[in-house]
């Protein structure tokens, strides 16, 4: 069968972007939304120490990965285009077992060391975390399968891993545990069980879209992709890294109460980023292919007009959050509001990165993976460095600062360099343009502020009418004849 034959021969990325943009929108909320049931459920102690279990899941699947996420979203558009099935079936195959026994391991490890890593909880506390880390094989294969459908153009399936399966099962068995148990323990045994049911779920997927079609036929590329996959674990690790030291720092200082209040204010800040979250789950694959094809011109157009979109979406919503940080950490409870300057700073961090946009995704897709496996080494020291010279003495404000700065740094030198590289870049226009919802969306949330009283009311009515005032703008201001035409050629 031909590798793509369950395919259309083309979609548009305005149709892939739709899907994803939904699914990931769905996601985020989901996700949002865990924090909060369980912030309201057990506490800010027990939210905090969950933080750190689901940090060590995340690190831990991602070293047992070995950056196949990122190779699965290079080779497998590659093996398309070539039409060599039996690669893609071998690639699969090959990151299902490496992802399963490197998951074995660090899991083992991880449970063999944990009581030694115990800063902020009593020693019989670990025991959920202990369970947690059982996770790791299914969310490493997760990962991979993920990567996988992606890299075929089947966001719907991507979807329904990520979104539904890792993020919407994972709030629905988490809650019932929370009003059926009641405990820590149960909210891990929970997590274990929707992660074993994602990977099902990424299984069946990766089947529907033909990653397993030329089996038993299988070639195994392992001097093709396996350089690449050690040169990008260090990126995916390291960048990773960049996100979840700020978590590790703090438990080495802090107690577990500030830890479940600064990873409050971490995710509200990083649901900000919805937009870009949606365009980097389709555009690795597409970016590997215009490059591939010698497209650079509409790889750089096609940068430029996410960027503008992403942007203005994202800086939207960051006025949104730095006018009404209370109102938005009463969601989580009684408590949450020491960490209103955190959520400033990280939201205003998070704009930064989405004015930057794929910048990564573009390095790695053109064959400059040691240059962005760099970037994310020394950010990670100077996050790492940060992070212990500043939680000490400041707490969470320091954690904030420290992370905010090297997220803002690295992406400020991903965009230095695809300029340098490739000659991208964005115009005086489209920053104004990214830029000009700002001020009116700021002088809406304002007036419904001073007008509204409690503060679901004031997130809801500031939330509707910067909304409607986005969409005048954007169709005024934002939107250009261009963009659509572009979207729809690639």
């Amino acid at each position: 069968m031909p590798v793509n034959s369950r395919l259309p021969d083309k979609q548009s990325l305005l149709q892939l972007a739709s899907i994803s943009f939904i699914g990931r929108v769905l996601g985020r909320v989901f996700s949002y939304a865990l924090i909060v049931v369980i912030s309201r459920g057990l506490g800010s102690e027990a939210l905090g120490r969950f933080t750190l279990g689901i940090v060590l899941v995340r690190v831990g699947s991602t070293v047992a990965n070995f950056g196949l996420e990122t190779t699965m979203r290079k080779y497998v558009p590659t093996y398309r285009s070539r039409g060599k099935s039996e690669k893609i079936t071998g690639l699969v195959i090959g990151g299902i077992v490496f992802s399963i026994l490197g998951g074995a391991i660090i899991t083992l490890l991880l449970y063999l060391f944990i009581d030694q890593y115990n800063p902020f909880f009593n020693r019989s506390a670990t025991g959920p975390i202990k369970i947690l880390l059982l996770s790791i094989p299914f969310l490493a294969v997760i990962k991979a399968l993920d990567a996988t459908t992606l890299g075929y153009d089947e966001t719907r399936y991507s979807v329904y891993i990520r979104d539904f399966g890792q993020e919407g099962i994972t709030l629905l068995l988490i809650g019932l545990m929370i009003f059926q148990v009641g405990t820590e323990t149960g909210i891990a045994i929970g997590y274990v069980v929707a992660m074993a049911g994602t990977m099902v779920i990424a299984i069946i997927a990766t089947q529907r879209v033909g990653g397993f079609d030329s089996f038993p036929s299988i070639s195994f590329e392992f001097k093709e992709w396996v350089p690449y996959t050690l040169v990008t674990i260090f990126a995916s690790v390291t960048q990773l890294a960049i996100g979840w030291t700020d978590i590790l720092v703090l438990s080495m200082f802090v107690t577990s109460g500030p830890v479940g209040e600064y990873q409050a204010a971490y995710q509200t800040s990083a649901l900000l980023t919805f937009a870009l979250v949606a365009v980097n789950s389709i555009f690795p694959s597409i970016a590997s292919r215009l490059y591939e094809k010698d497209q650079m011109d509409n790889l750089r157009q096609l940068y430029q007009t996410l960027v503008k979109w992403t942007g203005a979406l994202t800086v939207t919503s960051v006025t949104y959050v730095v006018l009404l940080p209370v109102e938005i950490l009463s969601i989580f409870g009684t408590g949450f509001q020491n960490a209103t300057q955190v959520l400033i700073l990280l939201a205003i961090a998070q704009g930064v990165v989405a004015l930057v946009g794929p910048a990564g995704y573009i390095l790695l897709m053109t064959g400059r993976e040691r240059i962005e496996m760099v970037n994310n080494v020394v950010l990670s020291c100077i996050n790492l460095v940060g992070n212990l010279f500043l939680v000490p003495s400041y707490g969470i404000l320091g954690a904030a600062i420290a992370t905010g700065v090297s997220l803002s740094l690295l992406n400020i030198a991903r965009f230095a360099e695809i300029r340098y590289l490739f000659g991208f870049s964005l115009s005086l226009g489209d920053i104004l343009k990214v830029l000009s919802p700002v001020l009116p969306v700021a002088i809406a949330v304002f007036v419904v502020r001073s007008m509204t009283h409690g503060y679901i009311l004031t997130l809801v009515t500031a939330a509707i009418f910067g909304g409607v005032v986005f969409i005048l703008l954007s169709y005024k201001f934002i939107t250009d004849e261009n963009d659509e035409m572009l979207l729809e050629a690639v």
